[in-house]
């Protein structure tokens, strides 16, 4: 309100689109304690155990770095440990024992893994641990793995055939909308749409996503994670080392 000079409820809504959007953050989306909706910040709300206790199925891509490499932007040309030594400081190397770098081929590896981890990755982790921490309510934790064939030029002039399983890669695929994209479709890929297009239902419904004819999806308070691909089975979770040393770095250098 203050950016837009408006003094009212009225007056905001009587302004421009575009000056809404001038005044807007540029990326992100962040919750607000307005004293109604969220009275207190989400961390305090879990931590006094004041959070709605209900089942919460949550994941993420396998390779969700593929869109958010550090290696992109103005990072494009700079030398991945500088990257990591100007996020982490003191901690850096710390970082870099668990994204190494060294060569090209492992920068490139590393910058992608750490930039899907704090873009996309450790906010859902950390959502799904209070859950665990705080509540009782069953958890379903997914991982997507399959990688869609997309068509050449899908991601300009990135080669396609590097895009693993990429962020919202999964969307048509739990949506059962295959169709919607141009992309190379094989029956596999319509078997893996049915199957997870009936978990989202079926969670929709009960709570929880199992069902008959399905295979069975063991909650994550069993330590258990669903991978999402071709074939779809459950196994344990992976990376929990990195998400632990993400908790504890940007708790200290004023992140998350």
């Amino acid at each position: 309100m203050r950016k837009v000079g408006a003094k009212t409820l009225a007056e905001l809504r009587a302004a421009p689109a575009e000056t809404i959007l001038a005044a807007a953050p540029s990326l992100g989306f962040r919750p607000i304690v307005d004293g109604f909706f969220l009275p207190k910040p989400p961390a305090e709300i879990f931590a006094a155990g004041e959070q709605s206790d209900v089942p919460l199925m949550a994941g993420w891509n396998k390779d969700e770095g593929f869109n958010f490499s550090l290696l992109q932007g103005d990072g494009a040309k700079r030398p991945y440990a500088e990257i990591v030594r100007g996020i982490f400081g003191a901690r850096a190397d710390e970082a870099l024992s668990l994204y190494p770098g060294g060569s090209p081929e492992q920068d490139n590896a590393s910058a992608r893994a750490l930039g899907g981890d704090l873009t996309i990755i450790h906010a859902t982790w950390s959502l799904i641990e209070a859950h665990k921490a705080h509540g009782r309510s069953e958890i379903f934790r997914f991982r997507f793995d399959r990688a869609p064939m997309t068509p050449p030029g899908w991601f300009g002039e990135r080669d396609n055939r590097d895009a693993g399983a990429f962020h919202a890669g999964e969307i048509l695929y739990v949506f059962d909308n295959l169709d919607a994209f141009p992309w190379l479709i094989e029956k596999s890929d319509r078997a893996l749409a049915t199957l997870a297009s009936s978990y989202w239902i079926n969670f929709m419904r009960t709570g929880d996503p199992n069902g008959e004819g399905l295979p069975g999806w063991s909650s994550f308070r069993a330590e258990s994670v669903m991978i999402l691909d071709i074939p779809a089975s459950c196994g344990p979770e992976e990376g929990r080392d990195r998400q632990l040393f993400l908790r504890d770095a940007t708790a200290t250098i004023g992140g998350s």
